[in-house]
């Protein structure tokens, strides 16, 4: 055969091959199928347990002809609820909106994913899904601050621990105090860190800023990781006091805050003021 006959058929049968896979590359034929969740946008992304959210899913056809297709919501890997939206247009954009009731769901962080089911022919799977993160918290209470034991009683030249107690707190992140007292009576020996906050995780307590001649202390403490913080009774600090003298010396608490992992600062409805009986070792 001709050298030139067998170049054409060559030429023609490569230029056949590339038309052909530009024609099926370009959704002409076969229209691309692509839906794609745009994102996933929580009405609050820090809430109090029992609160509802909205969840609002964007979502994108980009592909060539309207499709039906399932939209899934789901804190963590629950499901929350499925919807369908129906024949949405090529190129067009739409949004749902998923109620969260979140009574009965345990304070935590939780991932929110809105996902969209592939569609028959979709190759690209990538973008079909939209995360966010959402702090559940238990919701503030009411927390009485008060010193254990109170009074206290303890014999001159010996020393006496009190502790700085909260009861019936909810989700505690934070705290600060300021402590003083009659530096004539008393002088504190050292302050430490009790365990409240480290029932649930690690801490960050700085050496409190003690001073014995005016008779003030300052304090404070925080959970150092994005966790729920401490519910129920505990101990925020214990005082070891040396008695120098005979008297009443009392305990008086300022400038204290509570504060939850929201940032909001706890209500204190009691704040007791504490006393330390400081008495002579009979002869």
């Amino acid at each position: 055969m001709n050298k030139k006959i067998v170049a054409a058929i060559l030429t023609v049968i490569i230029l056949s091959i590339v038309i052909v896979y530009f024609i099926m590359n370009s959704g002409y034929f076969f229209p691309s199928r692509n839906i794609t969740v745009l994102n996933v946008t929580p009405s609050k992304t820090n809430v109090y347990a029992g609160d509802s959210i909205n969840l609002t899913v964007s979502i994108k056809n980009k592909g060539k002809q309207n499709e039906t297709f399932n939209v899934s919501t789901f804190y963590n890997t629950t499901l929350l609820k499925t919807e369908t939206i129906t024949a949405l247009q090529a190129g067009a954009e739409t949004s749902l909106v998923f109620n969260w009731n979140t009574t009965n769901i345990a304070p935590a962080n939780y991932d929110i994913k809105a996902e969209c089911a592939a569609i028959p022919g979709e190759s690209n799977t990538t973008d079909n899904t939209a995360t966010n993160l959402i702090k559940i918290r238990n919701k503030p209470t009411n927390v009485t601050v008060h010193f254990d034991p109170n009074p206290k009683a303890g014999f001159v030249g010996h020393d006496v621990i009190v502790r700085i107690n909260v009861t019936e707190v909810s989700d505690l992140y934070f705290w600060e105090l300021e402590l003083s007292w009659d530096p004539t009576i008393a002088e504190i020996v050292n302050a430490t860190e009790s365990s409240l906050l480290q029932t649930v995780g690690a801490t960050s307590f700085g050496n409190p800023d003690i001073d014995n001649n005016q008779g003030l202390m300052y304090a404070d403490c925080t959970l150092s990781e994005d966790i729920p913080g401490a519910n129920g009774n505990g101990t925020l600090i214990s005082i070891a006091f040396h008695i120098k003298t005979s008297g009443n010396c009392i305990l008086s608490l300022q400038n204290i805050i509570l504060m939850n992992t929201l940032g909001d600062e706890l209500n204190i409805t009691t704040l007791d003021e504490g006393v330390i009986q400081a008495i002579l070792l009979p002869l």
